[in-house]
């Protein structure tokens, strides 16, 4: 059982750097225009926009809806999943929006990576920046594009404060960041990519769970 385990916690370490490693490459470099690696069927620069050219701010408010929260290492989460006690305010009438495509964002933690692609309908507190994309934007891909090394930089640049502990992003600064935008179509491509990885890592890390479980059980069975 523990060999089992450790064969399969290196594979899913591997694919995980494997997947870093790909990041790296399919997202244009600091002053360049196009990424090391692309699909062979794209060939056109990446065209040099701002963030608020292709996302404009969610400001609607309201209690009504699942209480959504954003982390660092899963993105945008119901908050229940994450077991933790509840501090939301009991008051949730000023809570903002979220919406399924929506990319939500912590402030103050925007250059820590604290964000994410919505999958969920709901509300977040009033700390979040929820963002929605115009047309021909895909959502999705620019989630993953906003954990790029490259940009978390220029969150980091642009977020407004005195120390870390006090630095914040606010639409109005995240709109005027620059950022090179492939077509739609390989936004989509991009995306779908990353999609499989990630769902290939999500079965090592079901099977690792199930195995820690197995192994549990024996053991209690094994010995009195």
């Amino acid at each position: 059982m523990d060999n089992a385990i450790v064969l399969h916690q290196r594979k899913f370490d591997i694919l995980k750097d494997l997947k870093e490693a790909y990041l790296q490459q399919i997202f244009p470099e600091k002053n360049h225009s196009v990424p090391k690696l692309r699909f062979s069927n794209f060939s056109n620069d990446w065209k040099k926009r701002v963030i608020g050219d292709i996302f404009i701010e969610r400001k609607q408010r309201g209690a009504e809806g699942e209480l959504i929260s954003v982390t660092i290492n899963s993105g945008v989460v119901k908050a229940h999943e994450l077991n933790r006690k509840d501090n939301s305010s009991s008051n949730k009438s000023n809570y903002k929006r979220v919406e399924v495509g929506d990319i939500a964002y912590n402030s103050m933690r925007m250059w820590q990576g604290a964000s994410g692609f919505s999958k969920y309908s709901g509300i977040l507190s009033p700390a979040y920046t929820v963002i929605t994309p115009k047309n021909d934007v895909h959502s999705l891909f620019f989630s993953y594009y906003f954990k790029n090394i490259n940009m978390i930089q220029n969150f980091q640049k642009y977020s407004q404060g005195l120390t870390s502990d006090t630095w914040n992003l606010k639409f109005p600064s995240l709109k005027e960041i620059n950022i090179n935008v492939p077509d739609y179509s390989e936004q989509k491509n991009i995306a779908n990519f990353i999609v499989k990885i990630d769902q290939i890592l999500l079965q090592y890390e079901n099977k690792l769970s199930r195995l820690e479980k197995i192994k549990t059980s024996l053991l209690s069975k094994m010995f009195i």
